[in-house]
């Protein structure tokens, strides 16, 4: 099922960032207004709890919490990319450093490299973003 919406995200993130839904012309980096961050933050904590009860119910998931937030996070992180929001990197760095935790306790040490590699990935990229505004404004 995750892949299924990654894979619709990025069709429509695809055409959000070249056709600007409302505006008929390519979507800009914004911040994410208050009201569509609580309406995220709503949408992370329901999608948590719900992946987790799937985890702990369905699965033999020893990390069923923290499985669940780095999902429903990352859920979440995807539409805001999709949407070209800046704060979708301080997503990703969270996300991304709580996988290099995750992994390390699972004796996953290379991926928890690569997820390192990623948090630096997710900084540099939040950085670039925040260049890009300040140079249109």
């Amino acid at each position: 099922a995750i892949n299924i919406y990654y894979l619709l995200i990025a069709v429509y993130g695809y055409l959000a960032w070249t056709f600007s839904f409302t505006q008929k012309k390519q979507l800009e980096i914004t911040h994410t207004s208050t009201a569509v961050a609580v309406r995220l933050a709503l949408l992370f904590i329901l999608l948590w709890t719900g992946i987790a009860a799937l985890l702990i119910y369905c699965t033999d998931s020893t990390v069923p919490w923290t499985d669940a937030f780095t999902t429903a996070l990352s859920i979440v992180g995807l539409w805001m990319l999709a949407r070209k929001y800046v704060e979708q990197w301080l997503v990703w760095m969270v996300v991304d450093a709580v996988c290099v935790w995750l992994y390390v306790y699972k004796g996953l040490y290379l991926y928890a490299v690569l997820y390192a590699v990623y948090t630096v990935i997710a900084i540099l990229g939040y950085r670039k973003w925040i260049r890009i505004m300040n140079k249109r404004q």
